[in-house]
């Protein structure tokens, strides 16, 4: 009985591999040439003959998309599957390649306020003028008087 009972928690738990940032990516651009095309989740399903969360799973980039769904996808959109393969690519790699332009000149416009800040005279940073009253006076501040 608890054998049982392990092995089902074993099979309900939806346990997904990671995937890459590509695939990732990818699954993005596939959805999107999903809606641009008007093809439903259960039209791509009963294509494939699969459920809608099967299909689900894929386009949200939880699973990893493989031929099959290129072909299915290709086909209820009129286009050659080794075209859609090359379309979506290209797509993902500009997409990917917007997002780190994005991504370092976020960083750059950071470094640039930073530097802005540290070089206005109204906020100066004085870290090499570091002021101790005790060091005026002759005073250790943890041993009293240098005397």
């Amino acid at each position: 009985m608890l054998i049982l009972s392990i092995i089902k928690n074993m099979v309900s738990k939806k346990e997904f591999r990671p995937l890459s940032p590509f695939a990732t990516a990818f699954a993005v651009e596939y959805k999107s040439w999903m809606r641009g095309h008007d093809v439903t989740l259960q039209a791509l399903a009963d294509h494939l003959g699969r459920t809608a969360p099967y299909v689900q799973e894929r386009v949200s980039g939880k699973r990893a998309l493989d031929t099959l769904d290129i072909d299915a996808l290709a086909e209820l959109t009129n286009i050659q599957p080794r075209d859609l393969m090359i379309e979506l690519s290209k797509r993902t790699k500009q997409t990917m390649f917007q997002e780190e332009q994005a991504a370092l000149a976020d960083k750059d416009a950071r470094i640039a306020r930073t530097m802005a800040k540290i070089n206005d005279p109204k906020q100066r940073m004085e870290l090499a003028a570091y002021h101790d009253e005790n060091k005026e006076k002759g005073m250790d501040p943890f041993y009293g008087s240098k005397d």
